[in-house]
């Protein structure tokens, strides 16, 4: 039997934190991305809430995601629809890649800019829905300091992967992607979510690179702007499905 792995996640900033489901997006508010917690902030500096690898951080420098030594995958959203900034009053203090430790400043953000112009402050900290982690512990409704308990975390059994036999023959379709802002947080939840629950290994790629449909996290370090394309490449019983799926969350279809 596998040993349940715990990680503890500390408040990145200050301010007061709220349930997630208060969050006024219903991509954070319905967990689509994953379970966690909304910081409403009264500081302007986000600091890593964990040891871990900054493994993606957003083109508008809004968004960045941790992943811990033990598998563990960290969301940190500054701000509602913050993406609409393209950037302005965002400082980086951390480069894409690099090893962080628990405390460390990420980036900084002009937190009275966010308040005329983004939809809402509030900052979700969110444990990615394919990360194979649940939240056991949380602070919520309550005052925190930067480094102040946030959650504790657990390990769970990961899903089987669907089955396909060697030389199954591919579901391939090129298509364009035409997100206003590519393929950043709120569009990788509803493509992710699409295939989630089908018998299919599903691949998207660009760039070079592939990743897993699935993965919220992977879809978004490829990232894909405004106007590219993609190729989705299925296998499996519902290969199909998987791409008509898929393509209709690209058409704006599904929602």
């Amino acid at each position: 039997m596998t040993a349940v792995r715990t990680v503890r996640l500390l408040a990145p900033l200050a301010g007061w934190s709220t349930p997630l489901e208060e969050a006024p997006d219903e991509v954070f508010a319905r967990g689509l991305l994953g379970d966690g917690v909304a910081i409403d902030p009264t500081s302007a500096r986000l600091c890593a809430p964990c040891d871990g690898e900054l493994i993606v951080i957003a083109a508008a420098r809004h968004a960045v995601t941790l992943r811990t030594p033990e598998g563990c995958e960290v969301l940190l959203h500054v701000g509602i629809d913050s993406v609409e900034l393209g950037g302005q009053g965002f400082e980086l203090h951390a480069r894409q890649g690099v090893r962080v430790r628990a405390g460390e400043p990420l980036l900084s953000f002009d937190l009275d800019l966010l308040a005329r112009r983004a939809k809402s402050v509030l900052t979700p900290v969110i444990v990615t829905a394919d990360s194979g982690f649940r939240i056991v512990r949380r602070s919520s409704g309550c005052e925190l300091a930067v480094g102040n308990f946030l959650m504790e975390v657990a390990s769970q059994a990961a899903e089987v992967p669907a089955r396909t036999a060697p030389g199954d023959a591919a579901t391939v379709r090129r298509l364009r992607v035409d997100f206003e802002h590519g393929i950043y947080t709120r569009p990788a939840a509803l493509l992710a979510r699409s295939v989630r629950s089908l018998a299919a290994d599903v691949r998207i790629a660009a760039h070079g690179r592939e990743a897993n449909a699935r993965s919220i996290v992977a879809l978004m370090a490829l990232g894909v702007e405004r106007g590219e394309e993609i190729e989705i490449r299925a296998t499996g019983p519902d290969a199909t499905v998987a791409v008509q799926a898929l393509a209709a969350v690209l058409a704006g279809t599904l929602s």
